[in-house]
């Protein structure tokens, strides 16, 4: 890694100064000591080579005489120089013609080297001709010793190390003297930038000592610092304004009760908040994300909300109604298209606005059909008091005429036709009178199984032998306070117009039950209340009603029988004796499957203790962690059912038809219990889901549900042990978490 590329100012400042500082005094030195060791080794061979002519010089006469021991004599001067190791004479023939030795060890070549001058790490070595009158007579080696040299040159070493060492040290100390005038000053303003991008903290002191680049630098960057802090500060105003506005926004729409959403250019729904989600009875957002928005809607308003749509992209605003997709559920809505257009007025998507009107319509229904009954009430109660009046005075001048005319057969017998047909009018009268009194004129404390139990014998002589008449009666019937004259009068009333909807025959069945409704049961039935009731069902098997004619049917003088075989009056009387006992009714129908009306009329405590019979919160509810299947064709009656059971630790699939539901039973083996109501359109009711789904899975658990009871064969005896289990736990409409819950827990716990 190279140091001067990464690491600190400071530390690269500090390196360069250093190495140049240690570089710049070892090339010195090094020159120094070049320079000393040659003229050392000059000065050396200089003086060598002085010696060695001068001891050739004196040494000749001794070669010319031949006499060695002179020679050997001269040599030994050699001895005052103490760098001399060796001194050797040869004379012409090449021999040893005398030595000198400092330590007696080192002897002569045998020859005389040819050599002038030599040196190697240890030693020198000389060479001198020996001459007399310019001719050779022989030659002078030396070997002087180079340690003098060698020492010199070492300590030569030595005090340039410690010159560098101490130039070394007093340079690091002045590198750090200096880094505190500049490097110092810029570690600052990098630590301070650091802080500021970490943290954001702008609150610091910049160093600004001294007039120089580095103190400008400084002064400069902290102006900087001061304009970035002051944009940083006008725009976390602005973004926390931001923020505020779109939390606010946010909060507005995800907790409006409406439901705002988003349609691309596509006409697809993009987005939509938590009210808009559960309008359409879905859990996320990404499952309605590329759905058509037209998918939603009623095919008969599909053309016009089309070209509002249309209208909507090329820029106009619209508002408008319209109904829900569902066929079996009526929804009603209020919906506008709002724009959304970019800078050049070219519209990107659509805003859409959108208010569940279904209650309010429902409400305005009951509303509607309450006040027309009122007004039918005190309109039929004028009739009815001047038709009594009028029938009074013919029926006493019918009488007159009995007496006056009591010889005249023909006269006479025409006289007892028209009275009958006045008490028929009276009869009329006196029902309209009923329904359209405020009050019951002798309300009494009675068990409804009680009246029922009465005038059994009563309702089996109405009707046909083709008929035949079931009762069910809870045991532990609740008491209620009504006239038991207009209880006996409603259940006889019902039980004549069941015996006209099976004119081939069928099943009446006349049930009580406790009920207690609670607040999702009353949002779905507007003219209904919370808290505890009885309920009577009347169900018949015959040929049901339509939509048109259940809206109609607790109208008086609205009937289906033909002409001169009803007044009409019928169940408007039951209607107005729920009325006056602070009760409602429920009305369940399908064509070719029969009709149930439940009677819920409150129930009477007088000064009893109310915790035996309350609601068990969630908490206490049985639960489990199974897999339920619900299955029911009204899409609102579905989400109840999901929200009763959701809480309890269930997991819940749901299905709106049986065929739907077989499907996902066949799919998905992990199904503990199927939920499903008696009678959905199509060929395939629950009964018939029921046994499809107990041959795919014998150990599926299966529970029924239904407002009124079909019979079909071998449900209602033995024959058919399957069948009769079903018939007999099925769960009644309209039902309460605590009964459904303990429903579903006892089909689950069954047989294990």
């Amino acid at each position: 890694m190279n140091p001067f590329i990464k690491g600190s100012i400071k530390h690269k400042l500090t390196l360069m100064v250093m190495a140049i500082t240690i570089s710049s005094l070892l090339l010195t030195g090094s020159i120094f000591i070049s320079v000393d060791k040659s003229a050392a080794e000059n000065s050396m061979s200089s003086r060598i080579n002085t010696l060695t002519r001068v001891i050739s010089d004196r040494i000749t006469a001794s070669i010319v005489f031949d006499d060695p021991a002179v020679a050997e004599q001269m040599l030994s001067a050699l001895e005052q120089d103490h760098s001399v190791l060796l001194a050797c004479v040869y004379v012409e023939q090449e021999s040893v013609f005398a030595h000198y030795s400092r330590d007696k060890k080192k002897t002569c070549p045998q020859t005389s080297p040819d050599i002038y001058l030599s040196q190697n790490k240890n030693q020198l070595e000389f060479s001198q001709t020996i001459t007399i009158n310019e001719k050779n007579i022989g030659s002078l080696y030396v070997i002087a010793s180079a340690k003098e040299l060698n020492e010199r040159l070492l300590w030569f070493v030595l005090i340039v190390m410690v010159v560098t060492l101490l130039a070394s040290i007093i340079a690091f100390f002045a590198v750090i003297t200096m880094q505190k005038y500049i490097t110092g000053p810029l570690i600052k303003l990098k630590d301070i930038t650091d802080e500021i991008s970490k943290n954001g903290n702008y609150n610091q002191v910049l160093p600004t000592v001294g007039d120089d680049e580095i103190a400008s630098l400084c002064r400069s960057f902290g102006l900087m610092m001061d304009q970035i802090h002051l944009r940083d500060a006008e725009r976390q105003l602005a973004e926390d304004t931001l923020k505020q506005s779109e939390s606010r926004f946010r909060t507005l729409v995800e907790n409006a009760p409406i439901s705002i959403h988003e349609i691309d250019l596509n006409g697809c729904l993009s987005s939509m908040n938590i009210s808009g989600l559960n309008m359409m009875n879905v859990d996320s957002e990404s499952a309605i994300c590329g759905l058509n928005y037209l998918d939603s809607v009623y095919d008969k308003d599909r053309s016009n909300v089309r070209n509002l749509l249309k209208k909507a992209f090329l820029g106009e605003s619209s508002f408008f109604e319209f109904r829900g997709s569902s066929e079996h559920l009526p929804q009603y809505f209020s919906s506008s298209f709002v724009p959304i257009k970019d800078e050049k007025g070219v519209v990107q998507r659509l805003m859409g606005i959108t208010v569940d009107l279904s209650e309010t319509k429902a409400n305005e229904n009951a509303l509607r059909r309450s006040q027309k009954m009122d007004a039918i009430g005190q309109l039929t109660g004028g009739i009815a008091h001047d038709f009594n009046n009028i029938l009074g005075i013919i029926m006493g001048n019918l009488e007159l005429l009995k007496t006056k005319l009591s010889g005249d057969e023909s006269a006479l017998e025409r006289i007892e036709k028209a009275l009958k047909g006045t008490q028929r009018g009276a009869d009329i009268t006196r029902k309209l009178l009923r329904f359209s009194r405020d009050k019951a004129q002798e309300d009494q404390l009675i068990c409804a199984n009680d009246i029922i139990s009465n005038i059994d014998d009563l309702v089996a002589k109405s009707l046909t032998v083709a008929i035949e008449i079931q009762t069910h009666l809870s045991e532990d019937l609740w008491p209620i306070r009504v006239d038991p004259g207009d209880l006996e009068d409603a259940i006889l009333n019902l039980s004549l117009n069941a015996k006209d909807a099976m004119p081939e025959g069928g099943t009446l069945i006349i049930e009580t039950t406790n009920k207690v409704l609670d607040e999702s049961y009353v949002k779905s039935n507007p003219e209904s209340r919370s808290g505890e009731f009885i309920m009577i069902s009347v169900s018949d098997t015959g040929t049901g009603m339509s939509e048109d004619v259940k809206e109609r049917v607790l109208e008086p003088f609205f009937t289906t029988k033909e002409q001169g075989k009803g007044t009409g009056l019928g169940l408007s009387m039951v209607y107005g004796f729920i009325q006056r006992s602070g009760g409602h009714i429920k009305i369940y129908s399908e064509l070719g499957e029969g009709t149930a009306l439940h009677l819920f009329l409150p129930r009477e405590r007088n000064g009893e203790d109310n915790k035996d019979t309350k609601q068990r919160s969630p908490i206490n509810l049985p639960r489990g962690t199974e897999t339920i299947l619900i299955v029911d064709d009204e899409d609102a009656l579905l989400d109840i059912a999901s929200e009763y059971l959701s809480p309890l630790g269930y997991t819940l699939l749901t299905a709106n038809n049986a065929k739907k539901a077989l499907a996902i039973i066949k799919e998905n083996n992990t199904i503990n219990l199927v939920f499903s109501d008696i009678i959905m359109p199509g060929d395939m009711d629950g009964y018939h889901l029921a046994e499809a789904s107990i041959t795919a899975f014998p150990n599926l658990k299966v529970l029924l549900a239904s407002g009124f009871t079909k019979k079909r064969g071998g449900t209602m005896d033995n024959e058919n042990a399957f069948l009769f289990n079903l018939e007999k736990n099925r769960l009644h409409k309209p039902y309460n978490q605590q009964e459904l819950s303990e429903a579903i827990r006892h089909t689950l716990d069954e047989d294990k």
